[in-house]
């Protein structure tokens, strides 16, 4: 089974300082999560904001998505695997090389059963093709 962790051309940190639960497997799958919203003055509603999962695990993800200032370490933030819920929790925030795009290390926080199975599923599936 191969086995990747992702890490930006242009990040200086090394992969030790992001200490993992699980391993993380590259993932072809998207995602659908809903960031506080990026209005200043007022704070809009969530918006549901299509994701990029680059790496899954078992007990969180990293995800590509559009850059939010509003994102801070330690927010709890709704995702949706087709259409399964949970929440997650921001852990690491890294900009890519596209000021538009940044990658959120996310774990899960209080996954329900059915989220659980989903996310097993799907790493089953990677590491079945990998």
């Amino acid at each position: 089974m191969a086995q990747f962790h992702f890490l930006d051309m242009n990040d200086a940190r090394r992969p030790s300082e992001f200490p993992r639960i699980s391993e993380r497997y590259r993932a072809e799958t998207m995602a659908v999560w809903y960031p506080p919203s990026r209005r200043k003055l007022f704070a809009g509603k969530p918006q549901p904001i299509e994701v990029h999962v680059v790496d899954l695990s078992v007990a969180g993800a990293l995800f590509g998505a559009p850059t939010n200032p509003a994102m801070e370490l330690g927010s709890k933030v709704k995702v949706q695997f087709d259409e399964v819920w949970g929440v997650s929790v921001i852990r690491n925030v890294r900009a890519s090389s596209s000021p538009a795009l940044s990658f959120y290390g996310v774990s899960f926080f209080q996954m329900s059963t059915e989220l659980e199975m989903k996310v097993m599923d799907l790493v089953v599936a990677i590491k079945s093709t990998s």
